[in-house]
């Protein structure tokens, strides 16, 4: 017998597929200009927020290892070197472009973005699924232009 939350899950994720469908259809110009819309900060910050889980706690302990470089690392000398990482970081902007370009985590934040994300909106309570798909999409995008990591904007305190 089909559940209810069965029907929810396969309506949610149609819905997911088809904004994500959408959205990579967008030439560069136009997904930036979508995204530069939004007022990205509490997406991205869930959206990082869900990759600590990932990593520290919920992440595919084999394909993590195996996409870190060293491979004589295992799961928790990873997480540690993670904790180090983040250690005292805002989930903002500028944490996210240290992701995007650090050697050790950049691959992994890619493949959690590629594979893992769009599971996370479909078991979370994400209000605003549209949002979160083009934030993902973009950031995925982000890996392959130089362009539009340099379009990441960082704001700075002023004192």
């Amino acid at each position: 017998m089909i559940q209810k939350s069965d029907i929810e899950g396969i309506i949610c994720q149609d819905i997911i597929e088809q904004y994500q469908q959408e959205f990579d259809l967008l030439n560069d110009d136009s997904l930036l200009q979508e995204f530069n819309k939004l007022q990205k900060s509490n997406f991205l910050k869930n959206i990082l927020r869900s990759f600590y889980v990932y990593i520290l706690e919920e992440g595919d302990e084999i394909v993590i290892e195996s996409i870190v470089q060293d491979s004589k690392k295992n799961i928790n000398q990873i997480r540690k070197e993670f904790n180090a990482f983040t250690k005292n970081k805002k989930l903002n902007q500028a944490t996210l472009l240290s992701f995007m370009k650090s050697k050790r985590f950049s691959k992994i934040f890619y493949y959690y973005l590629s594979y893992y994300s769009l599971d996370w909106i479909m078991k979370g309570s994400i209000q605003d699924v549209q949002t979160h798909v083009l934030c993902i999409t973009h950031l995925k995008r982000c890996f392959h232009s130089e362009d539009l990591i340099n379009s990441i904007r960082i704001y700075k305190k002023h004192i």
